[in-house]
């Protein structure tokens, strides 16, 4: 089943701080550029509760070890040739979570997250 899986933050289980990570309302290529031409928004605003990643394994949800992949538009390298000073990593395309469960015997890694054409 597909479903809409972002803003993604994390949630210290330490400390209970909560870090946002990506808004692909706000991040990336689009978002980028939207905001170069002036305009307030790339694309439409999502809203709902936020839930709780578990492992699809083990079913637990804390412990989980994480990796992020970011992958660019050529547009970004074109961006950079000709202003320097742009935030040129933000002109992202891709972007890709994947999780590691601590917590599960097999310490799989699953995808938990992947948003394109960003």
């Amino acid at each position: 089943m597909d479903r809409f899986v972002g803003p993604l933050a994390f949630e210290c289980a330490t400390c209970r701080v909560v870090t946002e990570i990506i808004d692909p309302d706000h991040h990336g290529c689009r978002a980028e550029l939207a905001r170069l031409k002036g305009m307030v928004e790339a694309v439409e605003g999502h809203s709902g509760p936020r839930e709780r990643y578990a492992c699809r394994l083990c079913g637990q949800s804390r412990s989980q070890h994480l990796t992020a992949a970011f992958g660019s538009w050529d547009v970004a390298y074109d961006l950079a040739e000709q202003d320097p000073a742009l935030p040129v990593g933000d002109f992202f395309k891709t972007f890709t979570l994947r999780a590691g469960c601590e917590a599960c015997p097999r310490r799989s890694w699953t995808r938990i997250a992947r948003f394109q054409d960003l």
